[in-house]
């Protein structure tokens, strides 16, 4: 047996190892009952930053402000938007005083750029105790208040919560979608196997004065704090301060991207994120998993080449796609959508080779968002 395929053993054994330990917090995670908080619940803000959405901002702020729930507004900030996102929203809030509008100007606060910069200027002018963020092409339940803010207890500081994409007829929606659910599963067992990783930001909630305290620590630093790395950080000081909401009427529902490069842009995006985690072991994990791609993806290519070499190859890979799998199965049960299982293995051969170009681009290369430099974190 070569080096080669030792190695390729090894990080395989590593690979799958860590996908059992998230298919273990996972199941953990949801068997959890979700404790609740006890009446009155806190007032809510929630949080939307919104970069020329003017094709869905409506549907978004509809379905926000359906919720039934006694002390919440809704703030929009317009981040440089030049189509009719404004606009939109004005006429809403006319029709609901609960919906208020913020736009950037063009001054810079220190540090914080796009997204992270809309999202501190609604946090700074709202009184709320908690803050409920999600993006303006989401729509999200009529409970999904109340169910994220139920989550907080006395500790509680963050809540995670699900995200679904949407998906139809088309092998490219459904692909998105599955690997959608991999990727909130992974999130969500992290938090349950006591190893925090990632969060979406399209479905979020912490207290106010803890927010506005670390990001206003994090400034002074010279940082761009992010919502991962916030999560791992808490999460390290008392793992009573983050907890996953996995109530179904808490799930926000979001379109996949459309275009390819689009989605590359996306996925370069959230590759580049994972160098900059505060949390040097789990660096480490995400540059092993890495080095098991690119170890597998040139297994496969030389597979092709000499077929002599299948066994090893055939073993790594019962190694990647069983744990994968199991996670897989229980997301898509969870999210009731167990019909886009039969699209993983197809996935596979895509996912594969995908993520190690994805892996590179998003060391070497610049990362852009709705034509805007992404920095670094």
């Amino acid at each position: 047996m070569s080096w080669f395929d030792i190695s390729l053993l090894v990080f395989a054994l590593y690979y799958g190892g860590l996908m059992s330990l998230f298919a273990f917090g996972f199941f953990r995670t949801l068997k959890r009952k979700n404790i609740r908080s006890e009446p009155p619940l806190p007032s809510v803000t929630v949080v939307v930053a919104a970069r020329n959405e003017e094709a869905s901002i409506r549907r978004c702020l509809v379905s926000i402000l359906a919720n039934d729930y006694a002390e919440m507004e809704v703030v929009v900030v317009d981040d440089h938007s030049d189509d009719k996102t404004a606009e939109v929203v004005r006429a809403l809030a006319r029709e609901d005083k609960r919906l208020r509008l913020i736009s950037l100007s063009n001054g810079d606060v220190p540090v914080l750029t796009g997204k992270g910069r809309a999202i501190y200027e609604a946090v700074r002018s709202s009184t709320a105790e908690l803050i409920l963020s999600t993006d303006a092409d989401c729509e999200v339940d009529q409970r999904w208040v109340r169910s994220m803010a139920e989550t907080f207890v006395e500790e509680t500081q963050f809540v995670a919560g699900p995200v679904v994409y949407n998906f139809d007829r088309s092998w490219y929606t459904r692909l998105q979608a599955l690997e959608f659910m991999g990727l909130i599963a992974v999130g969500a067992g992290g938090i349950g196997a006591g190893v925090p990783n990632m969060c979406n930001g399209a479905n979020l909630a912490y207290r106010r004065e803890m927010y506005l305290s670390r990001i206003t620590g994090a400034m002074l630093k010279g940082a761009q704090p992010s919502d991962e790395a916030l999560l791992q950080l808490l999460y390290a000081e008392n793992p009573r301060y983050v907890r996953f909401c996995s109530d179904h009427e808490a799930v926000v529902r979001t379109d996949p991207v459309n275009s390819l490069p689009d989605f590359l842009r996306q996925r370069q995006r959230w590759a580049s994120n994972g160098a900059h985690y505060p949390t040097p072991s789990l660096v480490a994990a995400i540059v092993g998993v890495y080095l098991f791609y690119v170890l597998f993806f040139l297994a496969g290519i030389r597979v092709i080449i000499s077929p002599a070499t299948w066994s090893v190859f055939l073993i790594a890979a019962l190694i990647k796609f069983l744990p994968e799998g199991i996670l897989l199965s229980a997301s898509t049960r969870y999210f009731r959508r167990r019909g886009l299982m039969r699209w993983f293995i197809p996935g596979q051969l895509i996912q594969v080779p995908y993520v190690v170009a994805i892996g590179a681009a998003g060391s070497l290369f610049d990362v852009s968002w709705k034509n805007r430099r992404v920095p670094p974190l």
